[in-house]
């Protein structure tokens, strides 16, 4: 486990460990299957660096996930997380920093593998999580990709919010923390499976509007409550139709949320 993962620039003093990742990757991308190739691609890494356009995750000294994007064409150039440091959340950290740094009021592109591709199953995954929709069908280095688009204003909060999941309750109204014995839960509080949080583990989420223990609930995401002083974020789930204020939410989370700097979207 990654203790405070967080995303930074690339500096040119990363550059080995960065090239030692890419080789790791190399056989998955398309046009980087020779040593001519990576050594063309670090070129392009050192000015990205150069120009604070390369996002990396550390663990220690060592980069485990990689990102460069442009700015002139608004779009993620590569992406790519060690094998052996995937389904932690670290694509996730890294493409919600990117989509912050570029310009949301013009389409961000992306392009990944087509959908019968197993290549593609991850990635297509991942960025129609975040509200890329498919776009045209094209050709890179000879391989057939496509492009993903998230269209100008198209916010990853605004995509999330409204959505109905389904929440597994391990910390139900009435329990104490497993391991802050002094924290009382006054509501439902559960992960929800197969959503992956920037923090490396299962998306949390608050259930407001509801009264009594649950182990499993369905309802909508009303907001997002971003940590500004922590990897975490929690989502806000309610019953279909039921409403709250952003100040009835604060509360409400306040018993936890009262430690961290953090700011509720809807």
């Amino acid at each position: 486990m990654i203790k405070n993962m967080k995303v930074e620039f690339g500096r040119t003093s990363d550059i080995d460990s960065w090239m030692r990742l890419v080789r790791k990757v190399s056989w998955n991308f398309p046009g980087s299957e020779t040593e001519q190739s990576i050594d063309e691609h670090k070129i392009i890494v050192l000015k990205f660096m150069n120009d604070k356009r390369a996002l990396c995750v550390k663990n220690g000294q060592d980069i485990v996930g990689v990102l460069l994007y442009s700015r002139k064409r608004n779009l993620k150039c590569c992406l790519a997380v060690d094998p052996a440091y995937r389904k932690r959340g670290i694509t996730s950290l890294l493409l919600r920093e990117a989509i912050d740094k570029l310009d949301r009021d013009k389409d961000i592109t992306v392009s990944t593998f087509r959908e019968n591709d197993v290549k593609g199953i991850a990635p297509r995954k991942l960025y129609k999580k975040f509200g890329f929709e498919e776009g045209e069908l094209i050709e890179e280095f000879g391989y057939p990709n496509q492009r993903f688009v998230l269209h100008a204003d198209k916010s990853v909060d605004n995509v999330i919010i409204g959505t109905t999941v389904t929440v597994t309750v391990d910390r139900p109204l009435g329990s104490y923390h497993p391991e802050y014995k002094d924290m009382y839960y006054p509501l439902n509080y559960g992960y929800i499976e197969g959503i992956m949080a920037p923090d490396g583990e299962e998306q949390d989420v608050y259930i407001l509007g509801v009264n009594e223990a649950v182990d499993k609930f369905i309802g909508k995401i009303i907001a997002i409550v971003h940590r500004k002083d922590d990897i975490e974020e929690k989502w806000v789930v309610v019953p279909e139709g039921m409403i709250f204020s952003k100040d009835e939410i604060r509360q409400q989370i306040h018993f936890q949320e009262q430690y961290f700097d953090s700011e509720i979207v809807m």
